[in-house]
């Protein structure tokens, strides 16, 4: 402002507009425009156009005493402009906030932020910058790519055009890098008998980290979050991509997946058979709820009668009659061998012979009353008709 230098005293005291405006706060805005008392760096976003001046008094001292009193005036004008640069980033993990971004970091100590920033043409210079407590962090690519030492919380800022007054602009960074996460486990099965597998937890985090959560995952449907070390028993052999998710307290989460190759031989075989008492001929369905078996498995059965099958439940024709002992044999895709013998499981009978008699051979209009006897062999039931009329359901009977 002129004159420069300024008018001598005696000076007139300024009126202010009140509100919003005093000597404390002569442009307003949001923060307030303000002086630093050890600084003097003014520092503050106006919102409201219009010119405006600020007086700055300067007073030094030394040891006490007042040396010299400076002051001065500067004017501002303040209005609505398009800015030809504007500062952003993206990315994963990439937050806005009132004041710049928040990225957070879970583990990993190298750091990728996309730089989305308007507008290109008119950008010429790109500065990536981190304050650490003994050194700064500087990067000069349009993408931030760069690796820090370890956990903790980072401040830094993207600078465009740095130094370049009317053409420049700048957002801050609060980065978070979170302690590693490692997942792991260990199990443990008798690999030739059925039964449980036990899987050990062995995660943990770095720095100390307290694990918040934990899922585990056995591929066959079945999760468990209620116990840190797991039990579970498979129905179905076979390979099972088992996995362990380990969350912390900052929702950061890591998982270790590991096959469990699954192949013993039933615990027990059992063998439930459509029928056990019947007649030549005789087809028997012969269930085979053994668990756990597949297609992979080597089944052998043994109907007694010579004939053999390598189905999982198998159908058989019995021909003859008899008594007859089932073996059933299991073979698992890794050599674990289990069998049973299920004696005079099956009863095959004879089919039945139809035979009868009947007294007198010879009736008359004197004697019209005849007595039918069963001649049969094998017979457990009775069904007599005459005329294709059923009059009988006994061995014997006498008919009018």
């Amino acid at each position: 402002i002129t004159p420069n230098p300024a008018c001598p005293p005696p000076y007139e005291e300024v009126e202010f507009v009140n509100p919003p405006f005093s000597p404390l706060n002569p442009m307003g805005g949001s923060p307030t425009v303000s002086i630093d008392p050890v600084t003097g760096m003014l520092t503050g976003i106006p919102n409201l156009q219009g010119q405006f001046t600020v007086g700055v008094c300067i007073k030094e001292f030394r040891n006490g005493q007042l040396l010299s009193i400076v002051r001065r005036d500067f004017q501002f004008t303040v209005t609505e402009c398009e800015p030809l640069v504007d500062a952003s980033m993206g990315g994963l993990n990439v937050q806005p906030m009132s004041n710049g971004y928040r990225v957070t970091s879970c583990g990993r100590t190298d750091i990728q932020i996309l730089n989305t920033s308007q507008d290109m043409n008119h950008i010429e210079e790109v500065v990536w910058r981190f304050n650490l407590p003994d050194t700064t962090l500087n990067a000069s690519s349009w993408d931030l790519n760069m690796t820090f030492p370890g956990p903790g919380i980072y401040e830094g800022a993207l600078l465009l055009n740095p130094g370049n007054i009317g053409c420049s602009d700048s957002t801050k960074v609060h980065l978070e890098i979170y302690p590693e996460i490692h997942p792991d486990f260990d199990y443990a099965y008798d690999t030739c008998v059925a039964g449980p597998v036990s899987f050990t937890n062995k995660s943990f985090i770095d720095e100390g980290g307290q694990i918040a959560s934990f899922s585990w995952d056995f591929d066959d449907g079945t999760v468990d979050t209620a116990n840190y070390h797991a039990t579970h028993i498979y129905n179905e052999p076979g390979d099972h991509l088992v996995s362990l998710t380990i969350r912390d307290q900052n929702d950061c989460e890591m998982t270790k997946a590991e096959t469990v190759s699954y192949n013993p031989v039933p615990a027990l075989i059992l063998v439930r058979p459509n029928d056990t008492v019947s007649c030549v001929p005789s087809e028997v369905f012969f269930n085979n709820l053994s668990t756990p078996i597949d297609d992979s498995y080597d089944i052998h059965w043994d109907f007694g009668d010579g004939e053999t099958s390598g189905e999982i439940s198998p159908v058989h024709t019995y021909r003859t009659a008899g008594i007859f002992d089932i073996r059933l044999e299991i073979t698992s895709p890794i050599g674990c061998y289990t069998d049973t013998l299920f004696p005079a499981l099956i009863e095959i009978q004879p089919p039945p012979v139809a035979g009868f008699y009947y007294a007198p051979e010879v009736l008359d209009n004197f004697n019209s009353d005849v007595a039918f006897f069963d001649a049969s062999e094998y017979s457990v039931h009775w069904d007599w008709y005459i005329d294709g009329n059923l009059v009988a359901q006994k061995p014997d009977f006498e008919y009018s």
